[in-house]
C-alpha cells in the first residue's frame, strides 16, 4: 500500500532538499512507478496535474526530487539538445535569457527542463512550495493590498522596474506565466510597480502597441 506524506513531512523534505549538492537533487533514473515502464521519474513532472496525483505518494517523492520540485538544482548529469544538434549543460541556459525562454517551459529528451534545470531556469528564485494535491494545502491566495480597481491612468507597469534588481525580472517577465504571478504578485513592492502583469487592473496600455 502506498503511504502519504503527511504535510509537515513534505515540508521538511524540502527544507532539506533545497540545501543539498547537486549530487542529491537528481532523480533515480531507474525507478518506475507501479513498474510500468512509462512512469518514469521525468514522465511524473511533465504535467502539473500528474505531479499533484503523484508527489504526495512517499515512494515517488523519494525517487523523483527533482520531478516534484522538492529541490531545486540543476541535474549535473543531465544535457539539453539546442536546436543545433549539440548538447549543452543546465549553466548553458543561465548565459542568456533568450535560452531560458526558448528551452524552459519544453520537453527535452524526454523531460521539462525546468524540472531539470531547476537553477538555471529560475525556478529557484521564489522560496519553494511542496507540488501536492489540493486536500493537503490550499491553493495560494494573492493578497491585494491596493484596490483591484486601480483607475485607468495608474494602470501601466512600470517599464524599468526589474525585482531583485535582476535585469530579466521585469513586469512583463512575471505576467507571462501564471506560477510567476502566484509568487511575486502578494509581494507589495511588485504589485506597487506591475499593476497589469499582477491583474490588478483591467484597462488596456494606451501606449502599448501590438506588431
Amino acid at each position: 500500500m502506498k503511504r502519504s506524506i503527511s504535510l509537515p513531512a513534505i515540508f521538511a523534505l524540502i527544507s532539506i532538499n533545497k540545501n543539498c549538492l547537486s549530487s542529491a537533487c537528481q532523480d533515480s533514473p531507474s525507478y518506475r512507478k507501479d513498474q510500468k515502464d512509462f512512469k518514469s521519474c521525468d514522465w511524473i513532472g511533465k504535467k502539473e496535474s500528474i505531479r499533484v496525483r503523484n508527489c504526495s505518494i512517499e515512494e515517488v517523492a523519494t525517487n523523483c526530487p527533482q520531478a516534484c520540485r522538492q529541490c531545486c538544482d540543476d541535474d549535473v548529469d543531465w544535457r539539453i539538445s539546442t536546436d543545433l544538434g549539440t548538447l549543452r549543460k543546465c549553466t548553458w541556459l543561465d548565459q542568456k535569457k533568450v535560452r531560458q525562454d526558448r528551452y524552459c517551459s519544453t520537453i527535452n529528451l524526454g523531460a521539462l527542463v525546468e524540472n531539470r534545470c531547476g537553477k538555471s531556469c529560475g525556478r529557484c528564485d521564489a522560496t519553494p512550495t511542496p507540488s501536492i494535491a489540493p486536500s493537503l494545502s490550499p491553493s495560494p491566495v494573492i493578497s491585494t493590498p491596493t484596490p483591484t480597481s486601480v483607475p485607468s491612468s495608474l494602470c501601466h507597469d512600470n517599464p524599468i522596474y526589474r525585482k531583485k534588481e535582476v535585469e530579466r525580472k521585469s513586469c512583463d517577465w512575471i505576467g507571462r506565466k501564471e506560477k510567476r504571478r502566484l509568487n511575486n504578485c502578494s509581494i507589495p513592492e511588485v504589485i506597487t510597480n506591475c499593476p497589469q502583469a499582477c491583474r490588478e487592473c483591467c484597462s488596456d496600455d494606451s501606449s502599448y502597441r501590438v506588431i
